[in-house]
């Protein structure tokens, strides 16, 4: 007779999951010796479940679309989620099934966990749909007694372990299911083989880990060979997440505040990463992660910034110090575009048009900042608008010569300052203003009289 014991258990009590042999090992004191009674297995509910597959339809099924046929429970043992589930009893060649629910959309950790040396159980995942069909949706069969493990995100509904004993001796062993409503929008992404391949931009993931069994693996192909920019954000400063970089077939941890720029050794070749959880830590489903990933933005061209048209300039016989080199009634046409370390378009890559309306006070308190985003070309255009200019603090005269007239006029103006910055690399910026020549001064005309007009 087969032995049947439960112990309640969350994702944060389960340990990481080891990608060069897919062993999981859980911890001990994982099951204890509760007992819920035997559970009466019978073998043709292995055939039930295959010819039922058989018949059934591999498309997929909208979580709300209505129930077609009657609900007819293929095991009718129904198990708990986040709970292990200890069983004994177990004989080669045979198999067990239960049944569990999922009131909502989950991502799910179904494991088979602590086999013998003579104990080797496969594990299948079957999902109960709609109409009453029946579809696999994963499976594990690792060799001898290791750990099994199938992971997947699922709709709510109806779901089956089924547990099938290529070598079996009586030994007990733990069985469970993990579920996590917490699943950010790149699961699944657990494996190397499952990494969120990342376009080819400069990239801002924000995830999260739903267990302590989440990994977040992500990939990016540096096409052309160009610099790869790597960097990290916990937010909350939580310190729940660590971060590895694959390089020569190791996993090498990078300083959360450091990041790294990575020069690929060809064109076409994948850099991957991973967010894993700190172990030493709880983990909080709750606690998100920002992570940049993709090219490096290393320069810029075609950077323009021009004013309102028929724009009356102020020369620099009337205003020298300083002279105003950018000047406008009210806007300010803003445009470049952002290229990676092999002169490429960037798309996703970052601008920040920052300014001053007062060249004699520019604390950084007192800075306006615009900030842009680029496109598909690589491109920024933004119209910086400066309002109304009401009352000029500076003002001067000068002369204007135009279609045969010596035009004498009035401008009354507030001179203030601009640059640009573009994040590039780990902490450094590129742009316009730097040591030499911090800022370009922006004078904002308010009015302008026409004082005299003289024909030559």
């Amino acid at each position: 007779m087969k032995k049947f014991k439960m112990t309640s258990i969350t994702l944060a009590m389960l340990p990481m999951l080891s990608v060069a042999s897919s062993e999981l090992v859980l911890p001990s004191g994982f099951s204890d010796s509760l007992e819920v009674g035997k559970t009466v297995v019978h073998s043709n509910q292995r055939l039930i479940i295959k010819n039922a597959m058989l018949a059934s339809s591999s498309s997929t099924v909208n979580e709300t679309d209505q129930q077609t046929a009657a609900f007819t429970q293929r095991c009718p043992d129904t198990l708990n989620i986040n709970t292990s589930y200890t069983l004994g009893g177990a004989q080669t060649g045979g198999s067990d099934c239960f049944h569990f629910k999922l009131d909502r959309p989950s991502k799910i950790y179904a494991f088979v966990t602590a086999q013998n040396a003579q104990t080797n159980v496969n594990l299948k995942l079957i999902r109960h749909n709609p109409d009453d069909t029946l579809t696999e949706i994963g499976a594990s069969s690792n060799e001898a007694g290791l750990d099994e493990l199938v992971t997947t995100v699922s709709q709510a509904g109806d779901y089956y372990w089924l547990l099938e004993y290529a070598q079996a001796d009586g030994s007990e062993f733990n069985f469970g299911v993990m579920a996590s409503e917490f699943v950010d929008s790149y699961e699944i992404n657990d494996t190397i083989s499952q990494s969120t391949i990342l376009p080819d931009q400069l990239n801002k993931v924000v995830g999260n880990l739903d267990g302590i069994l989440d990994i977040d693996h992500y990939a990016f192909e540096a096409k052309r060979g160009q610099e790869v920019l790597l960097k990290f954000l916990d937010p909350g400063n939580t310190g729940e997440f660590v971060l590895e970089y694959l390089e020569a077939g190791a996993w090498v941890e990078v300083p959360l505040a450091k990041g790294k720029l990575i020069t690929p050794a060809q064109a076409g070749e994948y850099q991957i990463v991973r967010v894993r959880p700190n172990y030493s830590l709880p983990n909080n489903p709750a606690s998100v992660y920002q992570l940049t990933l993709g090219s490096n933005v290393a320069s810029y061209a075609q950077h323009a910034v021009e004013p309102d048209a028929n724009m009356l300039r102020v020369p620099y016989s009337a205003q020298s110090s300083p002279y105003m080199t950018t000047q406008t009634y009210q806007k300010l046409t803003w445009s470049l575009i952002l290229q990676d370390s092999t002169g490429h378009p960037v798309e996703g890559g970052q601008a920040h048009f920052i300014k001053w309306s007062d060249y004699n006070n520019m604390a950084g308190a007192n800075a306006e900042i615009t900030s842009a985003v680029s496109d598909a070309q690589g491109r920024i255009s933004e119209v910086i608008d400066l309002g109304r200019c009401t009352w000029g603090r500076d003002e001067a005269i000068h002369t204007q010569y135009s279609m045969g007239y010596e035009n004498r006029w009035r401008s009354r103006y507030n001179i203030g300052a601009w640059r640009v910055q573009i994040p590039s690399g780990l902490d450094s910026y590129i742009g316009i203003g730097g040591n030499r020549h911090s800022v370009v001064t922006l004078g904002h005309i308010c009015d302008q009289d026409l004082l005299s007009s003289t024909r030559q």
